[in-house]
């Protein structure tokens, strides 16, 4: 089996399925693409994509830069893909579940920028079954309400939490 089919095993806690096809067109396309290209290629509006792209750039997984060959007008943003695909998994999976004796998944959030910490977040908590907790660090202590807001919603209890130097460690438990 390939690197790619495994991936595309992974838990969906890790990407959307947008998300996983930005990347791996990315890497394809090493010197970068822009929008348009991203857009036809991976069948996606721009409005969605334009959100994706800025949380890939927030986490420093893309760059950037301005496109300037001779077209009148304002130069075309391009896309391109800092780390290769494995790097972003390797990465990724320091904030995956782990599962102990069963009932417990720790989420190590503490290297993910805010706005996707909070979707792998959702994502797992869309995960977690009657019983289970989830052990949740993160490192951005003025962000923590919203992961207690996202965890109220899905009737999931906040047991416990401790903030120690900025990093904000919540335990929650399904109900």
């Amino acid at each position: 089996m390939s690197f790619l089919e495994e991936i595309r095993e992974e838990p969906s806690h890790i990407f959307s399925k947008i998300e996983f096809e930005v990347l791996e067109y990315l890497e394809r396309c090493s010197w970068g693409a822009t929008i348009y290209e991203i857009a036809r290629n991976v069948k996606c509006s721009f409005k969605s994509l334009y959100a994706i792209l800025r949380l890939l750039e927030k986490n420093g997984w893309i760059l950037v830069t301005k496109d300037r060959e001779g077209n009148i007008g304002r130069p075309k943003n391009k896309y391109i893909l800092r780390k290769s695909l494995r790097s972003i998994i390797r990465e990724l999976e320091d904030c995956g579940c782990e599962f102990k004796n069963g009932k417990t998944k720790f989420l190590n959030l503490a290297k993910i920028a805010y706005p996707y910490s909070l979707t792998i977040f959702k994502r797992s908590l869309a995960n977690l079954k009657y019983g289970e907790c989830l052990v949740t660090l993160i490192e951005n202590e003025t962000t923590y309400p919203a992961f207690i807001e996202a965890a109220y919603r899905k009737d999931v209890k906040l047991l416990d939490i401790s903030i120690n130097n900025n990093n904000v460690r919540m335990i929650f438990k399904k109900t």
